[in-house]
């Protein structure tokens, strides 16, 4: 079963819950499966029969370009990700879509001004 981590905005659907296992060899799979079991995600997730927009889907930290047609191994962790507004606004030729979880987290890390002090995050002097 894969554990499919429920971004804040939707956990209401799961009763509150940030992660549930659901089955699926497939993201639409698991989609179809994470339905099932709390109504309400495949409308949040799913559009015309593809991947909403504003929104990814990581893959054991690996964000996916296939969208609904990517492979889940079994004890997979799925991410809802929740598109940031912002950036260049298109792809470039020749880079790779396909970044890690971990990668985005850092891009979204604020840092600390200049003189300001890390240790106490929320109290820069």
């Amino acid at each position: 079963m894969a554990t499919v981590f429920i971004p804040p905005m939707m956990r209401d659907l799961a009763g509150g819950q940030h992660t549930v296992e659901v089955t699926g060899a497939t993201l639409r799979e698991v989609v179809r499966n994470l339905d099932a079991a709390f109504p309400g995600f495949r409308d949040l997730i799913v559009q015309n029969d593809h991947l909403r927009p504003g929104l990814a889907l990581a893959v054991n930290s690996v964000l996916q370009s296939t969208g609904l047609m990517a492979s889940v191994p079994p004890d997979a962790e799925v991410h809802i990700l929740p598109a940031i507004a912002g950036g260049a606004g298109g792809h470039r030729p020749g880079v790779s879509r396909e970044r890690t979880v971990e990668q985005a987290d850092r891009s979204r890390k604020p840092s600390a001004p200049a003189g300001g002090n890390p240790q106490s995050p929320g109290k820069w002097h």
